[in-house]
């Protein structure tokens, strides 16, 4: 009778184990492009749990273990961007959560001044043209030269497709200098 009663509880446990394996709570997904293609390298996060992964190369990615609930995952990647999307951890393997990115777009203000070093608005004595918000929204390009070169006294050197430098009131190359948060760009043209 022991060994019957044993072998019941053995068989009991192991098929605990694995119903418990089968209803594992999980978020799987896929990160693409605006164009559609899989996006590799992208970091993906769950910034409730303070969990983050990349995807691999076909833009997959899983979080395991997770409790249930609904979470925000965050994904970013240098090149295409990032987004934000709010979904439910799912015990069902064949849910696959599908993520797009938009393009990288700066949003942020673009301050053209003849000083060596970032000052504020009210700390300039020069005139200063701010391209902010709406407008630089309303008359972005696909570079920074182009977006410039609207700019009265601003034109653009082009060297090839997505790559041209803002040559203002005649000064190019590396009589301009270009800093992003106060740092220096680089020449990537």
């Amino acid at each position: 009778m022991k060994p019957i009663v044993l072998l019941f509880v053995a068989l009991i446990s192991t098929g605990a184990s694995t119903a418990v394996a089968d209803d594992e709570t999980r978020i799987v997904g896929v990160v693409l492009s605006a164009a559609g293609d899989p996006v590799a390298g992208a970091v993906v996060s769950l910034p409730e749990l303070r969990r983050e992964t990349t995807t691999d190369v076909d833009g997959r990615f899983v979080f395991e273990d997770l409790p249930e609930g609904e979470y925000l995952v965050g994904v970013s990647s240098l090149l295409f961007g990032g987004a934000v999307v709010r979904t439910e951890a799912s015990d069902r393997p064949t849910e696959i959560v599908e993520i797009t990115l938009d393009k990288i777009v700066h949003s942020g203000t673009v301050s053209v001044t003849a000083a060596g070093v970032a000052r504020s608005l009210s700390e300039l004595t020069t005139p200063v043209d701010l391209l902010v918000g709406d407008d630089l929204q309303r008359r972005k390009q696909s570079t920074l030269g182009e977006t410039l070169a609207q700019q009265p006294g601003v034109t653009a050197t082009s060297y090839g497709q997505g790559s041209s430098r803002p040559v203002i009131r005649g000064l190019g190359q590396d009589r301009i200098r270009i800093l992003e948060n106060g740092l220096d760009t680089g020449d990537v043209s």
